[in-house]
């Protein structure tokens, strides 16, 4: 048998290749990441052995080239194992090599994989990637949104501070179109209610009254701003609306395609069942399967809730013990923010997941410390509707909680 270790770096990668007895059949060698450097690489595994069997390679789930390099040997025929950093990390702290170059780490690899050892990090089919892809831009999106509605809100304050205190939501469509004509207080009193009345006209639906552009234009012209650079504020306001706009049109997108995916698979499909939850909506679903993947690959729904991260964080050392224990970092933080709003949904929508929170709370729990436990319970809910291929039972999860 033979071990092919290959460390990927941004634009090249080096491959070793080690035998049974340890020894160096292939030393160190550095290719480009490229058609060419791929041929050399069949090149060299296919001159160990045409025996595609005989030979095992491990890479890194590192950096953003490996997925093409597995995908080219995975074609290929050959046996792969993606290594998990960390745990190449510390072969490499056992086997004590002091230096840290890119030759060293592809023998590393070869020796981890050599040692049988080895915990193969998952690769996701491609519609679970899809699904992961999708979902990981919109958090993405929606975390650059509220950094810039916190920026505009700041700025908000200090041009017209009682702006906020008559609009509920200042980034409503409504509300950021009058802004983005008369972004200041100093902007505002120079509008009139027939103005202000029209630019909301312009949206279906509103609720905006001729009353409410009235009091507005009062509260502009009694407005404690000091007027200070009130053309460069304004201007800035503007251009953080446009951005806080143009983001919500691309998570509409992103949603219509997350709900397109999901109405396309057929009704015993493992993603349609989990929208029977009571709560759960599809961008729950999206993130709980791209995020996921494979549920089989956990024995049980306690390894899942570990590896989502869903627990407390206990450190305890002799007599020193954790008093109030933090809620774990391990694991993907849009799988948590999906489930926790499910959590919150669930509450409201959710029977049974309801008598489970309002059980907790009873018991002496705080109110987030039993959205914990709806939230774990929503998990068991979801791991063994997807192991065993079932619907949603609402009596059985009554029972179990």
């Amino acid at each position: 048998m033979y071990y092919a270790g290959i460390d990927i770096s941004k634009r090249s990668f080096t491959v070793s290749i080690l035998d049974d007895t340890g020894e160096m059949v292939e030393s160190p060698s550095t290719f480009p990441v490229n058609q060419k450097g791929l041929a050399k690489l069949l090149t060299i595994l296919t001159g160990i052995s045409e025996d595609k069997k005989k030979i095992q390679v491990g890479m890194e789930a590192t950096g953003s080239l490996w997925e093409n390099i597995y995908s080219f040997l995975e074609e290929k025929g050959y046996t792969l194992a993606l290594i998990n950093p960390h745990q190449s990390k510390k072969f490499h702290e056992f086997a004590r090599c002091k230096a840290k170059t890119d030759k060293v780490d592809s023998v590393v690899i070869a020796g981890l994989l050599r040692s049988g050892e080895t915990i193969g990090s998952y690769v996701p089919e491609d519609d679970v990637q899809v699904l992961r892809e999708l979902v990981r831009l919109r958090y993405s999106l929606q975390k650059t949104k509220k950094s810039y509605q916190r920026r505009a809100l700041s700025l908000l304050e200090v041009v017209f501070p009682e702006y906020t205190q008559l609009v509920k939501n200042p980034f409503g469509e409504v509300s950021c179109m009058i802004l983005t004509k008369y972004p200041t207080a100093y902007h505002m009193r120079e509008a009139k209610v027939s103005n202000l009345v029209k630019i909301s006209r312009r949206i279906q639906g509103n609720n905006y009254s001729g009353e409410l552009a009235y009091r507005l234009i009062e509260a502009a012209k009694q407005s404690i701003y000091s007027g200070k650079a009130y053309r460069v504020r304004g201007e800035n306001l503007r251009i953080l609306l446009e951005e806080i706009r143009g983001l919500k049109e691309k998570i509409k997108r992103i949603d219509k395609r997350i709900d397109d995916i999901l109405s396309s698979k057929e009704p015993a499909s493992p993603e349609r069942r989990l929208l029977e939850i009571p709560g759960v909506g599809p961008k729950t679903v999206a993130a709980f399967r791209g995020e996921v993947g494979d549920v089989t690959r956990f024995s049980r729904a306690t390894e899942l809730i570990g590896f989502i991260g869903w627990h407390p964080k206990i450190y305890e050392s002799g007599e020193k013990k954790s008093q109030h224990p933090k809620m774990s970092k391990k694991g993907s933080p849009t799988l948590r923010v999906a489930l926790y709003m499910a959590s919150v949904s669930c509450i409201k929508h959710n029977r049974e997941l309801r008598s489970l929170y309002l059980r907790k709370i009873s018991q002496g729990k705080e109110a987030k410390q039993a959205l914990i436990c709806v939230g774990k319970k929503l998990i068991c809910i979801m791991y063994g509707m997807l192991k065993n291929g079932t619907s949603y039972d609402p009596q059985r999860v009554f029972i179990q909680a």
